[in-house]
Parts: structure tokens; sequence; C-alpha cells
């Protein structure tokens, strides 16, 4: 405390002494020595734009960091403004601690308290556990499985983060009831795959498309081991290609359509392939630009109704002999 008083105070006099014209403006707490840093107790609003940024020589010695702006703080922060920061950026800690799952029922437990989660999907969930979903020869992200971020899965894809899983599902569930059909396009690691067969039950059919044939293979081994029932009662389907392409071909059409990477346009074959009275969750846009995540309904009458729910970053849905790790005989 007396420490901070005296840089404080320091500080202080320095100003005094600096001419009106060149006043500088000084940090007194959080990220002091930092040329883009502000105290945490200051509103955004109390500083103009920073043009300049010039250092003064303190009578001790040391050089300090001063900032040159249009105007003034309204206020000088003070030694309670440090103990704010400081108690913030301890709750900012416990916060990330907190997020650390150590099971899946941690994970899912975790994904409710964000309000993510309908009973259903979480209870579909609960069923599938995402450990078995992650790449066996990486042994880096073995540990990331019950963490809610986005995971590599090898030939440039990811598992996407879980809340994404809770949000398609939450989407589509109404449309996934007993004996419903599904389409997973971009199947990847196969999880969600494994939650719709969950949620169509015996007499319901998910059918996943994997453009990458080793990554499909992959997955299926995935799912004997998460949801071996379902595999033995050839409930779930893993198929190579790639939906641009013929791959559907006789398939469809569907109660639902998930989309696990980011289409450049709508795919109107995937539009036909939705049954009235369906649904299709697509994220649509370029790569390395802005995403939207697309709520596709198809009505009775066959009109088909889009609404944009979210910005999102997906890998991209590529074009038929367009991907480096395909090549042109799996597509």
């Amino acid at each position: 405390m007396v420490h901070w008083l005296r840089i404080i105070t320091s500080r202080l006099a320095d100003s005094k002494a600096t001419s009106a014209s060149t006043k500088p403006l000084y940090t007194a707490c959080r990220g002091q020595g930092h040329r883009t840093s502000r105290p945490l107790s200051c509103k955004r609003s109390q500083y103009t734009h920073v043009k300049d940024v010039s250092t003064t020589q303190r009578p001790s010695g040391r050089r300090t960091v001063a900032y040159r702006g249009q105007q003034e703080p309204k206020q000088v922060t003070q030694i309670g403004g440090l103990k704010s920061a400081v108690q913030a950026r301890t709750r900012d800690w416990r916060s990330l601690f907190a997020t650390m799952n150590s099971s899946h029922a941690d994970l899912i437990n975790s994904l409710r308290q964000t309000e993510r989660l309908t009973d259903k999907t979480a209870q579909t969930m609960l069923q599938v556990d995402r450990k078995y979903f992650l790449d066996p020869d990486n042994l880096e992200v073995l540990h990331h499985a019950y963490q809610d971020h986005p995971v590599p899965i090898g030939y440039g894809e990811t598992i996407s983060a879980p809340h994404m899983h809770a949000e398609a599902l939450r989407l589509l569930e109404d449309h996934c009831p007993p004996g419903a059909s599904v389409l997973d396009v971009g199947s990847g690691s196969g999880y969600l795959t494994g939650c719709f067969g969950i949620m169509v039950g015996d007499d319901g059919q998910v059918l996943g498309v994997e453009k990458h044939k080793e990554l499909a293979l992959r997955s299926m081994q995935s799912l004997q081991q998460a949801v071996p029932d379902l595999m033995k009662k050839d409930i779930i389907k893993i198929m190579p290609g790639n939906v641009l392409g013929k791959v559907l071909g006789q398939y469809g059409p569907f109660d639902a359509i998930h989309v696990g990477a980011a289409a450049a346009s709508m795919p109107q074959n995937l539009i036909q392939k939705l049954k009235p009275g369906g649904r299709m969750v697509i994220p649509v846009g370029q790569q390395n630009a802005m995403q939207v995540l697309k709520l596709v309904d198809k009505d009775e009458q066959g009109k088909v109704h889009e609404r944009d729910l979210m910005g999102v970053a997906y890998v991209p849905l590529t074009e038929p002999g367009t991907d480096p790790f395909v090549g042109k005989d799996e597509e």
C-alpha cells in the first residue's frame, strides 16, 4: 500500500510540474508502463483517443510512460480503485479455473449454468462422452476433452465447442423425435451424429457425411465406443463423401439437417433434401470472413424461411475437388 501511495504521489507531483500544453496523463493502476492500458476503475468515456506516447524522467531516475490526449480524466484514480482492480482480476481468474471441467458430467453441468441447455439436450449429451471423439494420436489435446472450446481433430478440422453442439441440438430437438431421419453434414468427429442417434431412437435413422475418408472411419470407431448399441442396430451410418457433389443420391428427404461447416452460399441441394416441416441449421459465409449461423425452415407447403441467428467461425464446406486432404476419387 505504501509503495502505491509513493507512486501516485510522485506522479501527481510530476504532472503539476509539467506545462499545461503537454500535461501528461498517467495511468495510476493496472497496465502501468503499457502503452495501451488504462485504469480498471476509470470508465472508457473518461479518456479521448490517445494521439501519442512520450516518456518523462522521474526524479528517481526511472522512466515513466505518459499519455498525451485531448483532455484529462474527470477523476484521479485512488487507492480504492487499485483494490477494486485487484479484486476484479482475482474474480477473472476464479472464473477461468471454474470452467476447467474434470469430467463429462462437469462439462454438461457448466453448460446448464449458462442456460444453453434444455433438459432434452442435456440428457442427450450426457449419454455421449466427448472424450471418445478427440484424435487419439494427439496426446496434447486429450486433456481438453471436457473444456468448452474447439479442439483440432486432424485434416484441417475441429470438433466444435460443446456450447455450439448444445446450440445445434437445442435448435433441432423438436425436429428429431423418435423415428425421425437426420442428416449430419461434415460429421467430423461423429459427436453430434451420436447425439442425434440418441434423440431419434430405435426407429430413427441418422446419416453422417464426412469428406475425409480416414476421419469418417475414425468417427465410426469413436461411435462404437461411445454409443455401441446404436451402431449395432444400424441407427447411425457414416459415409465418406462431399454433400455438394452427388454423394447423397437416393438418400433423404430428412426431418432435420445439421451442417458442421460453413457454406460459401446456401446449398440448394440441401434445401431440396429437407422435408416439408423440416429444419436445417447451417453456417454460411467465407472462411476468415463474416459467417452467420442460419436457421432454415421449410413449411408444410414447401416454402422456405431463413433466419440469421449469430455470428460464428467454422471450417469451410468445400466444393468437390478443392480440399487438399481429399482425393478427387473420394468425392
